[in-house]
């Protein structure tokens, strides 16, 4: 999850006069959250819904898959990921996840 994500952010800083990627990390009350954010392209309103879709991408064909295994990764951890974005002002993405630790022999 956290590899895909930085990948992804720092693929979308290329074309941009500002290149910045921010990751941030919180853990609190066995909630882990993590926080990507860049400086890119951005994305319009309906291509935030399809980028989770397997198969799809903006950048040519035989990709696609990274974002939709991001979320199957987190649907099976019971985590969400929500996503901000505006065109020309860049991208955040949050994902947030419970982890509780298992008991001795579980």
């Amino acid at each position: 999850v956290i590899g895909n994500l930085l990948d992804n952010s720092i693929e979308a800083t290329t074309n941009s006069d500002e290149k910045e990627v921010l990751m941030e990390l919180f853990y609190q009350d066995e909630q882990l959250e993590m926080v990507v954010t860049d400086t890119g392209e951005g994305m319009v309103d309906g291509m935030v819904e399809d980028i989770f879709t397997k198969g799809y991408s903006s950048k040519g064909d035989g990709r696609g898959y990274g974002l939709f295994l991001v979320k199957e990764s987190l649907r099976n951890l019971n985590g969400n990921l929500h996503v901000e974005s505006k065109v020309g002002s860049g991208t955040t993405m949050i994902v947030q996840a419970s982890y509780k630790e298992g008991k001795k022999g579980d």
